[in-house]
């Protein structure tokens, strides 16, 4: 009882409170029920379904059963709250493909559509198990006749993201196993966006599967992280003026997967680059053992020379077999040195080609770290020019409402004169 009073005093304090601490309540709540059945009174919170939709209380419910979904699956969720609650369930998770009915209803011939007879033709080829190298040889065909590129990576990413959307262990597999398809119809960051947009598209009803997706591309280097940031921004951009299609995932949804996905490219960028920082550190110490064990080599191949000098300059016949000894220890002691000094000079070559990976990957960062500063200054600044525009309509409607109302006083005027 204590712990509900307390967050039910939190819950009544929720239009005041901060934004971030607002989000740790929603993380942590959805834990903590996670943990004991999800059983809660949530007949005490159904009156926020009523609630306009971008109401504190109404949203704090919505991230709370997203991230409880999250935890667990849709139905077991579904079926721990009131009726009349459910319409603040997020969408039952599944992919949704903008070929999916086409290629129901027509099991052969294309069609008029040339993106619909594309996706028809691949995914035949992916159902039939065709080699790799052939559908890469047919699709580097297709890229030359078509003019929109953006085509053929929204068809194929549809096509493949379809494939890796049964499990965790399909995604893994067959994104290595068609790495090189995708590598050849994304090759740069413009089309590396339209790829990400794609797995969006198709994971519009489901923000985990599509920061999983977007961690997976990323992971195999089929997506460069500013392709990614580049979809992030515009996505932000539509989602403020309106522009993004109507599905049922709510706008306080929308706008956290988006962060999300900003917050796991960034990461996993600074990750990689602690990573190459520390293969470096880990390669020069390397290379420092190998230079102080080429140093000690030197030494005992001088120190072997030293002796077999001063053995030659005896004129005693019984230190003819020393000598010969001392001889071949000085040659195995040269060799060594010559060894270790070839040794070390490899590892001083790696070091300086992890050197130049580590800088040029801190430099990436820094760029990572600017582009990210001038996409949220440029996204404010077009939402703060869009509600200037809407707040001058308001003003110019206002004059136009005073003007008249100061012509209809001069005619009554006029009319009481007469």
């Amino acid at each position: 009882p204590a712990l509900a009073a307390t967050v039910g005093a939190l819950f009544r304090r929720l239009p005041l409170m901060d934004l971030e601490c607002r989000s740790r309540m929603t993380q942590w709540l959805a834990l903590h029920l996670s943990n004991f059945s999800f059983h809660w009174p949530w007949d005490r919170w159904a009156f926020t379904a009523t609630l306009p939709l971008h109401a504190s209380q109404r949203v704090f419910i919505q991230e709370t059963l997203h991230r409880m979904v999250r935890l667990s699956y849709w139905g077991r969720v579904e079926g721990t709250i009131p009726v009349s609650m459910r319409v603040l369930m997020p969408p039952e998770p599944q992919p949704i493909s903008r070929y999916a009915q086409a290629l129901q209803e027509s099991a052969g011939g294309g069609g008029q559509d040339p993106e619909l007879t594309l996706a028809q033709d691949l995914m035949g080829k992916i159902k039939n198990k065709i080699p790799q190298s052939e559908v890469e040889r047919w699709m580097g065909g297709v890229l030359g006749e078509l003019e929109d590129p953006a085509v053929v990576v929204r068809v194929v990413g549809t096509c493949v993201l379809l494939q890796c959307s049964k499990s965790f262990t399909h995604l893994v597999t067959l994104l290595d196993r068609f790495s090189a398809l995708l590598r050849l119809v994304a090759p740069d960051r413009p089309r590396q966006q339209v790829l990400v947009a794609t797995a969006a598209e198709m994971w519009r009803s489901s923000p985990q599967h599509l920061a999983i997706t977007v961690e997976r591309l990323m992971t195999h280097r089929l997506t460069e992280n500013f392709a990614i940031l580049d979809w992030v921004f515009q996505a932000w951009a539509d989602l403020f003026l309106g522009r993004l299609p109507d599905h049922q995932t709510s706008l306080a949804i929308q706008r956290m997967s988006l962060w999300e996905i900003l917050l796991l490219t960034v990461n996993k960028t600074v990750a990689r680059t602690k990573d190459l920082q520390s293969d470096f550190k880990a390669a020069d110490a390397a290379a420092n053992e190998a230079q102080a064990q080429a140093q000690d080599a030197s030494d005992r191949a001088a120190q072997a020379a030293m002796r077999l000098q001063g053995s030659c300059m005896e004129e005693e016949d019984e230190e003819e077999v020393e000598a010969g000894a001392l001889e071949r220890a000085a040659q195995t002691a040269a060799a060594a040195e010559a060894q270790a000094v070839t040794h070390a000079a490899e590892k001083e070559a790696g070091v300086m080609s992890k050197m130049q990976a580590a800088q040029a990957a801190e430099q990436h960062l820094q760029e990572l770290f600017i582009y990210v500063y001038h996409g949220f200054v440029t996204l404010l600044n077009d939402h703060l020019e869009e509600l200037n525009q809407d707040e001058e309509e308001v003003d110019e409607e206002d004059e136009e409402a005073k003007e008249a109302a100061t012509q209809r006083k001069f005619r009554q005027d006029e009319k009481a004169r007469w």
